[in-house]
This record gives structure tokens, sequence and C-alpha cells, in this order.
């Protein structure tokens, strides 16, 4: 059945009502009002002060936040990524502008070498560090040659293959970005009898030592509360 004119306005006057009392019940709504002890600096009885604290409170814990709470990449911020910060700062340790070196771990406890017959033992993992560059000297036997009897040997830790890697040599060789000297054994005609292979530091050429080895600055021996003394060796 069809709707007549007179049914749709009819229709229409009952939502122009609708509309009407909704008008007069948002006009009829109450505004807050404020507090009876306010004046002109304060509301709902705080002052501006007390107001922004908790504001600033939470605009405070936002800013410290480093768990990235915008999810950012670095091509957002224009930064580098890890893999060109490594594509830049690796060859700077490569090529020795870093020039530290380090052999045993930073630490009291002793280096983990002994002298077995012919044999140099490393018994546990050994840190180096070769002009800036870290390595793991894993354990292991170095054992000399039988033509090393009755001679004092030099040991030295030379990269080779990207591996921290002991060589030996009857001869001072000079040290560089891929080779250190850690010390030397003496050995008689059956066996080492003592070896001066310790723990220590140095930059670029030079370390401090209590002993005369490699380019070493001496040192004294003893502790900083007591009077040092100078080994023998340094002495002219």
């Amino acid at each position: 059945m069809a709707i007549t004119i007179q049914q749709k306005i009819a229709a229409l006057m009952v939502e122009i009502k609708d509309f009407s009392d909704e008008i007069v019940r948002l006009l009829s709504r109450k505004a807050p009002t404020a507090a009876t002890s306010d004046d002109a600096t304060t509301l709902n009885g705080q002052t501006p002060a007390a107001i922004q604290a908790p504001v600033d409170t939470l605009i405070n814990a936002h800013a410290i936040r480093t768990n990235n709470a915008h999810t950012l990449t670095p091509e957002q911020l224009n930064a580098y990524t890890e893999d060109e910060l490594h594509d830049i700062t690796d060859p700077l340790f490569r090529v020795g502008l870093l020039p530290l070196s380090q052999f045993g771990a930073l630490s009291s406890t002793a280096l983990a070498v002994a002298y077995s017959g012919m044999g140099i033992v490393f018994t546990g993992t050994t840190p180096v560090m070769i002009m800036g560059k870290s390595y793991s000297l894993l354990a292991q036997t170095l054992t000399l040659a039988a033509d090393q009897l009755n001679k004092t040997i030099r040991v030295y830790v030379t990269i080779v293959n990207d591996l921290p890697t002991l060589t030996t040599s009857e001869t001072w060789i000079s040290e560089n970005t891929t080779r250190m000297y850690i010390g030397s054994v003496t050995l008689n005609a059956s066996q080492i009898i003592s070896g001066t292979i310790g723990k220590f530091c140095k930059l670029d050429n030079f370390r401090l030592s209590a002993t005369a080895v490699g380019a070493a600055i001496p040192s004294s021996t003893g502790l900083p509360t007591a009077t040092g003394t100078i080994p023998a060796e340094w002495k002219p």
C-alpha cells in the first residue's frame, strides 16, 4: 500500500519533535561548577602547578623510555644500521688504528699455562687482543722440536686465517698487527726447564712489564701500598 503525503508529513513531524526534545535535553544540562573555595588562582581546589604536575610526570616518563615506544626504524631517523656501523668500525680494528693488545684475562686469575716435557700446555681458553681485535686462544699443547733443546725459544701468537696460532722462533721477530710476542721458554738437553709466558697489556709496541720482554716499559714488582723492586734484568 502506497504511503500518502499526509503519512509522510506525520512521520516527519515525529522526527522533528524527537530532535527538538534532544536539543532541549542538551540545553538543560548543567555545566560543571567550580568549587566554592575556588578563585582566580585555583580550579576545583588545585593550583595550576598541581594540575600540571601529573601531566609532566607522564611526559617525562615517556621521554625517558628506551624501548622504542613509537617503533621507529633507522631509516626513519636517517641513522646507521648495526651492519653499517660494523662496516665503518671493523676496518679500524683490522688495520691497527686502535693499537691496544692484551694476552690473558684482565683479572687476578693466573694464566692457564704449564710446561711439561717438551710441551707448552695451555689448559684453558686464553683471551687475546691484537691491535684492537679480540680472539680466543683455545686450550692446546705446543710441542717443541728436538733441535730446540739446549736453547731459549721465543713464543708468539700469530694470526693465521683470522685465528690465533702459537708460533716459535730462536731469534727475535718484530711484532706487528698480526704477531705478538708472549714470552720465552728455556730448554736443557731433554725438556723445558723454565718459561716467562704470562699476562700483559700494551699500547702499540709498549707494555708494562717486570720482565725484560719485547718492547716493554720497566715496572716494579710488589703492591701499590708497599715499596716495589725493579728486577735486576731491567737494570743496566
